[in-house]
């Protein structure tokens, strides 16, 4: 984004709008870097997020939850395995749980932006972390999985967070142990909202006829399953936005995140910096 706005001004160009550029922290645990801008009283006709989308015009992104269940055991010394409670092994009940979960959601949820989408899923669920036991000697007596639970524009994230919670309840249920010791479900952090503009928006036009004339085809226009601060900007802000930028998705959070090429970042460069004066317009 940064090259973009360079190329505009190294040709002499002259926009007849003004560009901002934010440069923000905070973008994968809740977005204050965005809000802090908003509260600042920054506001923009559009905006367009260059996170990697695979030079892919993003009109909606899906909301996220984070989750911590806690799972009871029992503690015991080897000897006396007998009688202590694993609480790995619960956990690992709970565990199959979610993915169960997931797959119901699959089967039932579905946006118009989405329709096409070449995710598995579309509202996937991770456990990114399972922490279990004090000791390698001792019988785990708690196991703590954290999760991320996706959902959908026009979803009520207290609904679909509530069908969670039944989902674990249901599973412990039928579970001698967890009947009795209940898993404690838990929302931690700040749920990041679902946010979409429509398909057809101005913004998305003009992305569309500047990328045709970079690359000579047609963009796509879909939904992705990740969060972003678009929601912030749209909500906020009142200030459209997209997301668009190089680089796949499920290079994100890797190590060694990286670009296909570097054709592909030359050429969502020169999709913006033409965006930018046509959307802006110039005056010579």
């Amino acid at each position: 984004m940064v090259m973009a706005f360079d190329c505009i001004r190294s040709t002499g160009v002259r926009l007849k709008g003004d560009v901002l550029i934010e440069s923000v922290i905070d973008e994968e645990l809740g977005g204050n870097g965005a809000l802090a801008c908003v509260h600042r009283g920054y506001r923009a006709d559009a905006a367009i997020i260059p996170e990697p989308t695979g030079c892919n015009i993003t009109v909606a992104c899906e909301g996220v939850l984070w989750v911590k269940i806690k799972v009871e055991g029992r503690a015991a010394h080897p000897a006396a395995k007998h009688q202590g409670v694993c609480a790995i092994e619960k956990g690992i009940k709970i565990y199959q749980a979610i993915r169960d979960f997931e797959t119901d959601r699959e089967q039932r949820v579905s946006h118009p932006a989405f329709d096409k989408s070449e995710y598995p899923s579309i509202v996937p669920i991770v456990v990114g972390m399972f922490n279990a036991g004090v000791h390698r000697s001792t019988v785990a007596d708690e196991a703590n999985l954290v999760c991320r639970v996706g959902f959908l524009p026009g979803e009520d994230p207290a609904g679909v967070y509530g069908e969670f919670c039944d989902k674990i309840m249901e599973t412990a249920a039928k579970d001698p142990w967890m009947r009795d010791h209940r898993p404690v479900v838990e929302m931690i952090g700040i749920p990041v909202g679902a946010s979409e503009i429509p398909m057809d928006h101005p913004i998305v036009e003009s992305l569309k006829r500047c990328q045709k004339r970079v690359t000579g085809r047609e963009a796509k226009v879909n939904g992705i399953p990740m969060g972003s601060e678009q929601r912030i900007l749209i909500e906020r802000a009142k200030t459209p936005c997209v997301v668009f930028g190089p680089g796949k998705p499920g290079m994100a959070h890797m190590t060694d995140e990286c670009l296909d090429s570097v054709e592909d970042l030359i050429s969502a460069t020169k999709t913006l910096a033409l965006t930018l004066g046509d959307w802006c317009g110039v005056e010579s």
